[in-house]
């Protein structure tokens, strides 16, 4: 069982679309895994992330709820930046404080390529 990294309260799975993220009852955090996050968030912003979180080496105090290691500070929006999460690249989890999740950058749904078309044809009928 995963505890939360913030406040060792137990993490709960939360399911939604097929997917799996963890959720802290106690702080309201969330665990992603860079996989999930690929899926549902703006590619660029996962990428900024992960890169970071690699290059930048910088230790965060929290420690991974997976391998209990120290994870990896990460600022996705730049060295400046106020967001900063917390990254596990052995594992592959990036921890979200309360609502950080919420305002991440979610990834554009692309209509299918007939769809401008068929939107089209109905339109003029």
């Amino acid at each position: 069982m995963f505890r939360c990294p913030r406040c060792t309260t137990p993490l709960q799975p939360l399911r939604k679309q097929g997917l799996c993220i963890w959720g802290c009852a106690e702080c309201d955090g969330r665990l992603a895994t860079v996989a999930t996050l690929r899926r549902t968030l703006e590619p660029g912003f996962v990428h900024r992330t992960w890169s970071y979180a690699r290059e930048h080496r910088e230790p965060s105090a929290r420690m991974c709820p997976g391998c209990r290691s120290a994870m990896r500070s990460s600022a996705p929006d730049g060295a400046d930046s106020a967001l900063r999460l917390d990254v596990c690249v052995a594992c592959q989890f990036v921890w979200f404080d309360a609502r950080e999740l919420d305002g991440a950058p979610k990834k554009r749904v692309q209509p299918p390529p007939d769809f401008f078309a068929a939107v089209a044809m109905f339109a003029g009928s």
